[in-house]
């Protein structure tokens, strides 16, 4: 793979060939042609190579999974842990001597990708609050503290939690006002949506100590659609305005799916999952069923990790391995690892000593082609991806950079 930029900027020339005069005729002509030119300013030396080694962010994840890309796919690829469960780490680097942990990892990502399919199950994100500082009592605070905050893109609000809310303890704010302005065509639009795929997210609420209730704070529609699709227990953020805290947004990948449609020992569903969706929520480790939703914690791979991860799809001539030039890994139990076991369905570069005619990328080394296969549509998936991560992560110039526009008169 090689790399190239442009980093001269193209001025105004005028062709002269293109100005026709005679001392016969009086007259002339100016022949210009406007070429626009997109000339960014390259990354490289430190600051390249910082973007190339240090982690992607769970950001950019969450993006090319919301732009429609497979989940397994941009998992296994920029991914080495999630809950603990481990992708293959030392492939992150060269090529190691002892064989990584992968298959429960695979098992993973094969099942997120089956929830993906099936539509039951939200794969969503989720914007939550990353705490920045201590507990502030709220007497110490004022008006100016809030905008300095906002300034700085960070935000200072009570303490938030997140738990399961009985519909039954939960109490409208200013129920007559919502009245009023009821929309009931609404209403029965959000109570089908809610009785087919649950809450899209949870209600906020604030906990009165003095009624000990929960009072809504927002999104009063869903919360009558909920009670309208008899829904037992709910999903909550709970504030508890006693305390606040300095908070930055951050975002992570979360699963979820209504609980009320999950069947228990008590209870069975009128509209329960299939029995498939069912199977693959349970073969998550670590997962609750009942709680509705399972946050994926994610450590991300950097860049360099990711290319190195795909290079083991590469196929060695044997010539090659006989030669010594490549590391051969081991099993633990001494028997050679298959590397197509591990990264064979996202990707496979052939090799070849003819030039390969059917192919989408190729190069030559050592006296091999190695290639592509046009017909792989799995291999040519992952190479459009690894590019787009390429440019997310290291490509389009320094950061905040703009590129410069110049026309070119002449041709």
């Amino acid at each position: 793979m090689s790399f190239s930029s442009q980093t001269s900027v193209r001025e105004f020339r005028m062709n002269q060939k293109s100005v026709n005069s005679s001392i016969f005729k009086f007259g002339g002509a100016l022949a210009t042609e406007q070429r626009p030119t997109v000339t960014y300013d390259p990354l490289q030396g430190q600051a390249f190579v910082r973007r190339l080694v240090a982690p992607m962010s769970v950001d950019t994840l969450i993006l090319l999974i919301r732009s429609g890309w497979r989940t397994d796919r941009v998992l296994r690829m920029m991914v080495q842990q999630v809950n603990g469960v481990e992708n293959a780490r030392s492939a992150s680097g060269p090529t190691p001597d002892v064989a990584a942990e992968y298959s429960e990892f695979l098992m993973l990502s094969r099942t997120l990708r089956q929830l993906q399919l099936g539509g039951n199950v939200r794969i969503g994100y989720e914007t939550n609050e990353k705490l920045l500082s201590g507990a502030i009592d709220p007497d110490d605070l004022k008006a100016a503290d809030f905008v300095d905050a906002a300034k700085s893109g960070w935000t200072i609000q009570p303490r938030r939690e997140r738990m399961a809310i009985a519909m039954n303890e939960i109490e409208e704010g200013a129920p007559k006002i919502i009245n009023q302005f009821l929309n009931k065509d609404l209403l029965l639009k959000r109570t089908n949506h809610i009785q087919q795929h649950g809450l899209s997210e949870p209600f906020r609420v604030r906990f009165d100590e003095d009624r000990k209730k929960f009072i809504l704070q927002n999104r009063p529609i869903d919360f009558r659609a909920a009670q309208d699709a008899k829904l037992d227990l709910v999903s909550c953020i709970v504030e508890d305005p006693s305390e606040y805290f300095l908070t930055s947004p951050s975002q992570s990948l979360i699963l979820s799916w209504d609980v009320s449609r999950v069947p228990t020992k008590d209870k069975q569903p009128t509209n329960p999952y299939p029995q498939e969706t069912l199977d693959a929520l349970e073969a998550i480790s670590n997962l609750a069923i009942q709680e509705g939703r399972y946050e994926l914690k994610i450590e991300p791979r950097s860049l360099l990790g990711s290319l190195y991860y795909l290079s083991h799809a590469i196929h060695v001539p044997q010539e090659h391995v006989e030669q010594g030039l490549v590391t051969t890994t081991f099993h633990e139990w001494g028997e050679p690892l298959d590397w197509n076991d591990v990264t064979g369905d996202l990707l496979q570069v052939c090799c070849q000593k003819r030039k390969p005619k059917a192919a989408v990328v190729s190069v030559k080394y050592r006296g091999y082609w190695f290639y592509i296969p046009d017909s792989h549509l799995s291999s040519k998936s992952t190479f459009t991806l690894l590019l787009q991560l390429f440019e997310l992560q290291a490509g389009g110039g320094a950061e905040g950079a703009k590129p410069v526009l110049t026309l070119s008169v002449g041709r």
